[in-house]
């Protein structure tokens, strides 16, 4: 007897809003050409809302960079959206 996991197929769909509102496509799936299955994706898109992991790390010394020179750190945030 066939496992029931060999029916499965997962088709991963990366959801990437543009802006604060509500989306729906549809997507479509051809077996073979015999068989077509429409399936809808709503989605909506929130505020961004992020903060940093340690809050005493809101003010944060580059240290004395010269002219030309560069600094960059390294500061974790929590994204809450």
């Amino acid at each position: 007897m066939p496992d029931k996991s060999d029916n499965i197929l997962k088709v991963p769909i990366l959801f990437t809003p543009r802006e604060c509102r509500k989306y729906e496509e549809k997507v479509r799936l051809d077996f073979n050409n015999l068989y077509q299955v429409d399936i809808i994706v709503r989605a909506q898109g929130i505020p961004l809302n992020l903060d940093l992991r340690d809050p005493d790390q809101a003010i944060t010394d580059l240290g004395i960079v010269s002219v030309g020179g560069s600094a960059s750190r390294t500061i974790p945030i929590l994204n809450k959206s």
